[in-house]
């Protein structure tokens, strides 16, 4: 049986926001700021003026338990979180954008390698910057 740690409880739930915080920040900075130019071009009339809230929250809270479930819960160190982060990262966007370009007619090919590299790089620096935060609020 695994006794409930008040400590460990408090640094899981501070390494769950940090994932979620770095993620969420980084990733409407990159889509709403330096690259949505380069989006709107691409997507052209594919893209809404707006996101749908409820689509994005979904997909945002579902990842985030993801990569701190995978990368940052285990407390395996700053490095192994990024590389755990940086592998669920090329999956999921790898996965994303090669089905996009496989099925949809006119998917802009420039999208692929670009949006995998951010993929790639957004979950590896949170799963880092989470299990950071979680192994200091665990000592």
């Amino acid at each position: 049986m695994q006794s409930t740690h008040p400590g460990r409880n408090l640094a899981k739930l501070a390494g769950l926001a940090s994932t979620g915080l770095a993620f969420l920040s980084l990733d409407l900075l990159f889509l709403g700021v330096l690259a949505r130019q380069f989006y709107q071009d691409a997507l052209g009339s594919l893209m809404r003026p707006q996101p749908l809230a409820g689509p994005a929250a979904t997909f945002y809270l579902l990842y985030i338990l993801a990569v701190w479930n995978v990368a940052v819960r285990p407390s395996l160190g700053f490095a192994r979180a990024f590389a755990r982060g940086a592998l669920i990262g090329a999956v999921a966007y790898g996965t994303y954008e090669l089905t996009n370009w496989s099925l949809i007619n006119g998917w802009p090919p420039r999208l692929v390698p670009v949006d995998c590299a951010w993929g790639t790089l957004l979950t590896g620096v949170s799963a880092a910057l989470g299990a950071s935060v979680q192994q200091k609020f665990g000592q």
